[in-house]
């Protein structure tokens, strides 16, 4: 017997959510694990931030204790102004992973392995493009069109895009354009028309 799991794009997201205004923000949504790479990203944005002073680094996620203290106490060797601009909060359900990212202008990660990330999915059919490292082959082809892909995963190469993405708001506004674009390609009727044309090749 064929077990099939679909994972379709929620339905329940509203027109304002897919269109509101976004803020200078750059969101992330993980694990304070080492491997999501929380460290890098820090780095990233305390290096490009002076250059960049209205924009806010926003950390959503839950982690062990010592994860949490390892994040708090970097942020303590930055400038206060620095700290002051990255806002550290905790876990979201699905709804407010989505009210996150809807008012956010960029997403980003940088870990160590991904396949095709839920947040990645979730920040596309709110119009956010993700900020990334190239962590699977799924991010490798579809990141450059909709988002902005590092060239390796390094601190520097991380920033540079980072950088570009901060910098450039119409090339920002375009890469959410097509995020909403490509999003529609995960929609649950379309994921159900592909699964039906594959059903009708196999019993062909």
């Amino acid at each position: 017997m064929l077990f099939i799991t679909l994972l379709p794009l929620s339905e329940e997201i509203s027109e304002m959510e897919r269109l509101g205004e976004k803020k200078p923000v750059i969101q992330f949504v993980g694990r304070y694990g080492p491997e999501k790479g929380l460290n890098r990203i820090l780095e990233s944005f305390a290096a490009c931030a002076a250059d960049f002073p209205e924009w806010v680094l926003r950390i959503n996620g839950n982690g062990l204790e010592e994860e949490i203290l390892a994040v708090e106490k970097y942020l303590a060797q930055l400038d206060p102004e620095t700290a002051q601009r990255v806002e550290l909060g905790g876990g979201l359900n699905a709804e407010e992973v989505i009210e996150h990212f809807a008012e956010s202008s960029l997403a980003v990660m940088a870990s160590d392995f991904e396949g095709l990330p839920t947040s990645f999915l979730d920040a596309m059919q709110v119009g956010t493009p993700l900020i990334s490292y190239p962590s699977s082959n799924a991010l490798q082809e579809m990141v450059p069109e909709v988002g902005y892909l590092a060239e390796e995963p390094s601190v520097e190469a991380l920033q540079e895009q980072m950088r570009l993405a901060m910098s450039d708001a119409e090339l920002r506004a375009q890469k959410s354009a097509l995020c909403l674009e490509k999003s529609r390609t995960f929609s649950p009727e379309d994921v159900v028309r592909r699964w039906e044309k594959l059903f009708e090749s196999i019993h062909r």
